[in-house]
């Protein structure tokens, strides 16, 4: 296996440390949200209802068809110098998920878009098709996460996000954005960024001797990855089914929101992976309290603005989603920790235990959604998944062995996860 340089000659470390990976997080989620108002005003709460929850079966399908393979691909990335056949085998498993896929989306259409448009069932159609695309970029990005190669794993991202967002203004400048189109801008990234991996981690074809025990590795994290992303897309679905699809269309703003916090964790999390890996439990330690250090500095400003930018951004009547939008937020700082968590566990080999702590806290979430929703409507259903994910975050630091009280940050925390973000 070769990569491609990621840095030139003479170009400044600063572009290649953990904080790209935050900041290339960060314009990611701004092209997300950027997308947004614009869908919401074109289709209103209905049709970003239908349109999100899409979304959340592909996003979801491509995680659970991966069955941990991109995560089990960077452990061995890590320990591993000669990834030849641990890739061939990747990209092999990759190519094979086109079956599950149009399987699946064949059930999930019949069962939950039966009375939406042939136009956005067919686009739905098409984008599960496409799953193997995701899991093939997703091992990429895993191998530029274990080789430290931020840069690059930051542009990948920014490729899906940029190109869905230019393709859905240029259908709502046409005056053709509907839920179709939607789905066939998000289909636009995830090629765009399967060519490009593609070409930055490139693989000379041999045997594909390291398929069964690379399946084997995959198997123990796929389950706590299945939960992770399910508890951020499953919810979706649930709504829609429980309270209809303009309540959804809020709750898919207010998570949506809920989210921007995220890149903090993910840019620690990968920069702190390789320690991780090799066992440092001091660093698990300190990466959790730069964690939490941020999360909670980004809580607090979302929860100040979200009141007032919610209605002006989305329109009047997305002001619903203002009271589930601060839940979401506060559930970030967990979301963020549980993210870490979840790394620490999975690069110390304890995959199943990932696996344990992301279900419970899954289960706690999605048994609550429907009665707290019944109840409170979309900020019950917000107040489920903070509670599960709060489970989550308990359960994963008892296997890691730590108190909770230890990963509290302290005031010198804040500067030393800037410090620790731009080394």
């Amino acid at each position: 296996m070769r990569l491609v340089p990621s840095l030139h000659p003479g170009r400044p470390a600063i572009l290649n440390t953990p904080s790209v990976v935050a900041i290339g997080r960060f314009v990611s989620l701004f092209f997300s949200l950027a997308t947004v108002p614009v869908v919401a005003r074109a289709l209103g709460p209905d049709g970003r209802g239908v349109s999100a929850t899409m979304l959340a079966v592909i996003t979801f399908s491509q995680v659970m068809l991966g069955l941990g393979v991109p995560l089990a691909v960077r452990r061995r990335a890590v320990v591993m110098d000669d990834l030849t056949g641990v890739m061939n085998s990747a990209r092999l498993f990759a190519a094979l998920t086109i079956v599950p896929a149009l399987v699946m989306g064949f059930l999930v259409d019949l069962s939950f878009f039966g009375s939406e448009t042939t136009s956005s069932r067919i686009a739905f159609f098409i984008g599960m098709a496409a799953v193997p695309l995701a899991v093939s970029w997703a091992t990429d990005v895993s191998v530029l996460v274990a080789r430290e190669q931020y840069l690059r794993m930051a542009v990948l991202g920014l490729i899906q996000a940029a190109t869905s967002l230019v393709c859905v203004v240029s259908f709502w400048l046409a005056g053709g954005l509907d839920v179709a189109s939607v789905l066939y801008a998000n289909l636009a990234g995830s090629v765009l960024t399967f060519v490009v991996g593609l070409a930055w981690v490139r693989v000379p074809l041999r045997r594909h001797h390291e398929f069964a025990s690379l399946l084997r590795e995959g198997a123990s994290l796929t389950g706590g990855q299945l939960a992770s992303v399910a508890s951020g897309r499953l919810d979706q679905v649930l709504v829609l089914g429980a309270l209809g699809s303009t309540s959804a269309g809020l709750y898919s703003v207010a998570v949506t929101i809920g989210t921007l916090p995220l890149p903090i964790a993910q840019a620690v999390g990968a920069g702190a992976y390789p320690k991780f890996a090799n066992g440092d439990r001091e660093a698990t330690t300190s990466a959790m309290r730069h964690c939490a250090a941020l999360g909670i500095v980004a809580a607090l400003l979302l929860a100040m603005v979200s009141p007032f930018l919610i209605p002006i951004l989305f329109g009047h009547e997305f002001a619903g989603a203002v009271g589930a939008t601060l839940v979401s937020v506060l559930a970030s700082v967990s979301v963020g920790i549980a993210f870490v968590t979840s790394m620490a566990l999975a690069g110390a080999r304890m995959g199943n235990r990932m696996t344990a702590a992301q279900t419970v806290g899954l289960a706690v979430g999605l048994a609550l959604l429907t009665p707290l929703a019944m109840l409170w409507g979309v900020v019950g259903a917000a107040v489920a998944m903070l509670l599960g994910t709060v489970t989550t975050t308990t359960i994963s630091l008892h296997f890691l062995r730590l108190n909770p009280f230890s990963i509290f940050p302290r005031p010198v925390d804040w500067a030393g996860a800037i410090r620790f973000l731009v080394r």
